[in-house]
């Protein structure tokens, strides 16, 4: 998708009273524009759902152990997606690929200590 497309698109959507955006849209503009955001930053990894180089996205940390952080997810996904059940797919996704040193259940346990919330954005 071209840069006047997505654009194009961002201007079509409705907003409520008051200009605020709602996150749904947010969260699908930032899928727009993952490829162009990647072009800057080819060679970082990036969130498993948005797709945004780390450079530009805040992660967020699960803790699995005393010491020990992993981070497959943006602050903004982790949010939207809400619950373990929702988010367990991606960890499970960059635990096959760059995790093997990790254990599976540790991933899951701390998943399910963290907090279950959305925060909403507003852009």
């Amino acid at each position: 998708m071209k840069l006047d497309e997505i654009v194009e698109w961002w201007n079509s959507l409705e907003r409520p009273v008051g200009g605020s955006v709602p996150m749904e849209y947010t969260t699908q503009l930032r899928l727009k524009l993952a490829p162009l955001m990647q072009s800057f930053y080819p060679k970082l990894s990036t969130c498993e759902r948005c797709k945004w180089p780390w450079s530009l996205a805040a992660a967020h940390y699960t803790k699995i152990g005393p010491s020990s952080e992993v981070s497959c997810l943006c602050e903004i996904c982790w949010d939207v997606l809400g619950d373990v059940k929702r988010r367990l797919p991606y960890y499970k996704k960059r635990w096959n690929g760059a995790w093997q040193n990790v254990e599976w259940r540790d991933i899951e346990l701390g998943l399910e200590r963290e907090p279950q919330y959305q925060v909403s954005y507003s852009y």
